[in-house]
């Protein structure tokens, strides 16, 4: 459990580090492809022994690193777009409430009882990160909607959901004696976002949409390399966590619930001690709803 809050903890930090971007204007595409390089670097030299392109692609986890890089890169586009097109409010509700994906997978797949506990425990997690995500003054209801942005939140609730779901599944596999290396998936997860930054770069490029310049402004370089180094220890405590709860018996179903209704009720916490930020009564309710849903999922382990 220590290693898995650890986790949680790391999570406020990429909150913090957001919230820095936005204050110093950092360019979030550019940040987030030399995070991916840096995670991907630190990793890789972190790796005991260093892992050989054989070793790596023939592990049976490797499907699941490579769709996690893939998926990432395009959730997070597909965020960014959608927050351009909808607001913040239509894209920050589905992505929360995409957390139904995983929970619904992680019980079918992994053959998971559902007990009456359990599903008031999601049920009371994703009603938390509904009220927690909803923003004060947003009005929705005054978007001008094109038919073409009809999909666009049922595209985020999908590309969240399944970047939740392979992120628990490798956990999942990081279980028991034959667990792999985890800064061996890390390099390889986070190599291949690196990859499908650099593809969509050069799309990108050539549309003549964006220039390799992007790429050498300070502070997008000093904003990615401490993302960067914070992703990566994110994702291996998450990692040797979720392996070690697994062992003990936990539910992946239960164990992404906490992880969602933690992440988001720590970064609250942490906007309102460090950057004195302002929520509203339904906020601190949704708050309050979190942690009975950590309680309900928790004593359901």
């Amino acid at each position: 459990m220590f290693l898995f809050i650890l986790s949680l903890l790391c999570a406020s930090g990429l909150f913090i580090t957001f919230k820095m971007w936005d204050r110093f204007n950092v360019d979030p595409f550019p940040a987030t492809v030399i995070n991916y390089l840096v995670s991907g670097v630190v990793a890789f030299f972190l790796c005991s022994p260093m892992p050989s392109m054989v070793s790596t692609f023939t592990a049976p986890w490797i499907p699941f690193a490579i769709a996690l890089g893939c998926v990432s890169l395009i959730d997070f586009n597909l965020n960014s777009f959608t927050t351009k097109k909808l607001g913040v409010g239509y894209t920050v509700i589905s992505s929360k409430i995409s957390l139904v994906l995983p929970v619904t997978l992680a019980i079918v797949l992994f053959a998971e009882t559902v007990t009456a506990m359990k599903i008031v425990g999601v049920i009371s997690a994703i009603t938390a990160l509904v009220l927690i995500s909803i923003q004060k003054g947003s009005n929705v209801a005054k978007i001008a909607w094109k038919r073409i942005y009809y999909f666009l939140p049922l595209l985020v609730f999908i590309g969240s959901g399944i970047n939740d779901f392979l992120m628990l599944s490798l956990g999942r596999a990081n279980a028991g004696s034959a667990a792999p290396d985890v800064t061996q998936v890390a390099f390889a997860v986070f190599t291949m976002a690196f990859l499908a930054g650099i593809v969509t770069f050069l799309a990108l490029a050539l549309a003549g949409k964006m220039s390799h310049r992007i790429f050498l402004i300070k502070r997008n370089i000093i904003g990615g390399t401490v993302m960067g180094l914070i992703s990566v220890a994110c994702f291996s405590f998450y990692m040797m966590g979720v392996g070690q709860l697994t062992e003990a018996g936990w539910d992946g179903s239960v164990l992404v619930s906490i992880y969602a209704v933690g992440i988001l009720t720590l970064s609250v916490l942490t906007g309102i001690v460090i950057f004195h930020e302002r929520f509203s009564r339904i906020n601190y309710i949704g708050m309050v709803v979190a942690l009975c849903a950590i309680i309900i999922l928790s004593l359901n382990s």
